[in-house]
């Protein structure tokens, strides 16, 4: 069976969202491909609903799958995250079908012109150092959110934590942003979540996701670990796609346990993969409780100017 690409998708209460986004986005004649949906968390409606709105065949252990479907939903009872559910997801793929691309991608997600499958799949195999591939990604304000460069703990967790208040004063291309603007296609240190390409080969061998996160870091974590293999990122700004970034995060979490939840992804990221020393990573931690004081009072301020 020639299956070309595999495309995972982690669902997390948002199932109208993803079917709208396979019927809508994922409509694609021109390639082969398996779709998977990791539903975290799931809910009994959630696979009815599921079943009734696409062809699609729910797996579980040990049953055999029907290899002529082209969708397959993989219920979790647990929240399983980002890594975990991505990598629930491509192992079963690997598992059951010849996937020589691998597709890790939000549902929030609207693609600008033509299949951005082929274009990407084409720039990545006249790359051999590349193991990652990634379009231009814009929020709907228009505003770049890919790719990014380095950010160092000092960077990050001292000046574009504590300096939030006063973040007007550097431009977009300041040091202590991650992102860069109006960036021309070539090497980059990471390459946004939520709409990446990999060859399936070089995934595997890097050992997919770090399993050590939750939510946050994935990306960084995995650059560390295609560099390991002497892979890199790459960014191809000729396809773009549009994001509503931290829809359903915001719609699910507090400020404060998403600031607590990223820094734990960081601790593990920068320690880890960059050897980071504990007093370093203590600093941080105290830069980010300042940043959440200063966030409260920000607020309250806020609302009293309302009044």
């Amino acid at each position: 069976m020639d299956v070309e690409i595999g495309i995972v998708i982690v669902d997390y209460h948002t199932v109208f969202q993803t079917i709208k986004y396979v019927n809508e986005q994922l409509v694609f004649s021109e390639l082969s491909n398996k779709i998977v949906i990791v539903v975290n968390d799931v809910k009994e409606e959630e696979l009815e609903k599921f079943l009734k709105e696409l062809d699609c065949e729910i797996f579980s252990e040990p049953k055999k799958i029907n290899p002529q479907k082209k969708i397959f939903i993989i219920p979790s009872q647990e929240n399983l995250g980002y890594a975990k559910g991505n990598n629930l997801g491509v192992r079963f793929l690997i598992s059951n079908f010849d996937v020589q691309y691998l597709c890790i991608c939000n549902n929030d997600l609207n693609f600008q012109g033509k299949n951005p499958f082929i274009p990407l799949i084409s720039k990545l195999n006249e790359k051999e150092d590349v193991g990652i591939i990634g379009p231009k990604v814009i929020g709907f304000d228009k505003e770049d959110q890919s790719p990014h460069k380095y950010l160092s703990l000092f960077d990050k967790y001292l000046f574009r934590n504590i300096m939030t208040p006063f973040i007007n004063l550097f431009n977009r291309t300041s040091r202590f942003n991650a992102v860069v603007s109006n960036a021309k296609e070539g090497y980059y240190y990471r390459i946004m979540g939520c709409f990446i390409l990999l060859k399936t080969e070089s995934f595997v061998d890097c050992g997919l996701f770090d399993e050590n996160t939750f939510l946050f870091g994935e990306e960084s974590i995995l650059s560390e670990r295609m560099l390991k293999i002497g892979k890199k990122c790459y960014f191809f700004p000729e396809v773009c796609v549009v994001h509503e970034h931290g829809k359903t995060i915001n719609k699910f979490f507090k400020k404060r346990r998403i600031l607590e939840q990223e820094f734990l992804s960081d601790q593990h990221y920068y320690s880890t993969y960059l050897g980071v020393g504990e007093i370093s990573i203590y600093f941080a931690r105290i830069c980010l409780q300042m940043h959440i004081v200063l966030l409260y009072f920000k607020d309250k301020i806020k609302h009293f100017s309302a009044r």
